[in-house]
């Protein structure tokens, strides 16, 4: 069964709730699908919350396939409705369409009149996006742990979503095709863009790490990447690089040096292997990386990082020794040690939207 989650909050009166009002009369005429309303539980004087109210949603559909809407989305045709069920036999999630035709503010009070949409749909802007309608299966939704709770008032929790669900299942499809009706209505506030944004640059960051974890599983050795992760080990002079450049090789299953393999260890978190070729290999031209987002909520030291200083002052005296050794017997500086043991591992899980942590308007901000 196909439910169909809507999120809404809107004053009793008002033109949102007239327009909710005439959409679930239009959904009424659909048959086989599950109507799931959700709010906030927010007030009149609070940013509404998408996020929440789509959560909300969520806890109320018993079907195995879920469809996102807004209270402001006419509901898709029957053909739309039968390709969104087979996209999903095969896909974890898709898109469902390409564009948005917004009515016109006359053309959404004809409708709200009681006039059929397509009768006035040539009266619209076009949105060349429509980032807000998701299709899925639920146990995908249960798997990103929904949407983030943090987003309050203007996106983008949309576009986070699908990022989250790109992170966790790359097979599916981001692309729609086609064009949903939506009824116009005043703008949601902007009070929150730059705090919404921070939030979604860490779903961003985590994508590009898991998309960087992936390149490196599939890496030739002998690539212009692989040489010059052996580049930056042969330079390396302190503790600092030698560990990054060990934790590289050992992510791109690299030799640390001539005829010394580097020791097995269980495959570090994506995000802990694309950290560690970052600092050594920017990426492409074409790929930019935003700045990974300070995390202000730590307030003390935790036993990840009581264990970096121990490794840094092993390394740094194994260095120190390894030169009076070098000294004494009269070998190069260079000669590589008998043995090196694999740096300590420490993982990083990509953000979630339980846990941490699109350019269109927010599913139907209601």
């Amino acid at each position: 069964m196909l439910s169909v989650l809507i999120p809404f909050r809107a004053t009793f009166g008002s033109q949102r709730e007239r327009i909710l009002h005439r959409i679930l009369q239009l959904w009424a005429q659909v048959p086989g699908v599950q109507l799931c309303l959700g709010t906030d539980g927010g007030d009149g004087d609070e940013l509404f919350s998408v996020a929440r109210a789509f959560n909300a949603a969520r806890s109320s559909a018993a079907g195995d396939r879920l469809l996102l809407v807004g209270a402001d989305h006419v509901p898709p045709d029957e053909q739309t409705l039968a390709r969104i069920l087979a996209d999903l036999e095969v896909r974890p999630w898709i898109g469902v369409f390409a564009k948005t035709w917004q009515l016109t503010e006359g053309a959404t009070e004809q409708v709200l009149a009681g006039a059929e949409p397509s009768t006035v749909a040539g009266q619209h802007t076009l949105i060349p996006s429509c980032e807000g309608i998701v299709a899925l299966r639920a146990d995908a939704w249960d798997a990103v742990g929904g949407m983030d709770a943090r987003f309050v008032g203007y996106g983008p929790e949309d576009r986070a979503f699908r990022v989250a669900l790109e992170t966790a299942f790359p097979d599916g499809i981001g692309a729609g095709s086609g064009h949903v009706i939506s009824l116009w209505h005043e703008p949601a506030p902007r009070d929150r863009v730059r705090a919404n944004q921070a939030i979604y640059r860490e779903y961003t960051d985590a994508l590009q790490a898991a998309r960087r974890a992936r390149e490196i599983r599939a890496m030739d050795p002998n690539s212009a990447t692989g040489q010059q992760i052996r580049a930056a080990l042969d330079a390396a002079t302190t503790p600092d690089q030698r560990r990054a450049a060990e934790k590289a090789a050992a992510a791109a299953g690299l030799v640390l040096s001539a005829g010394e393999p580097a020791e097995t260890a269980p495959e570090p978190e994506a995000v802990e292997q694309t950290r560690a070729v970052d600092e050594l290999a920017p990426p492409p031209a074409d790929e930019t990386l935003p700045p990974a987002p300070v995390d202000d909520t730590k307030t003390d030291a935790g036993p990840a990082e009581q264990t970096n200083e121990e490794e840094t002052v092993s390394l740094e005296d194994a260095a120190a020794a390894r030169k009076a050794a070098a000294e004494e017997s009269g070998q190069g500086l260079n000669t590589p040690p008998a043995k090196r043991t694999a740096p300590a591992k420490r993982t990083t899980a990509a953000p979630t939207a339980e846990n941490s942590p699109a350019t269109s308007a927010p599913a139907g901000e209601l």
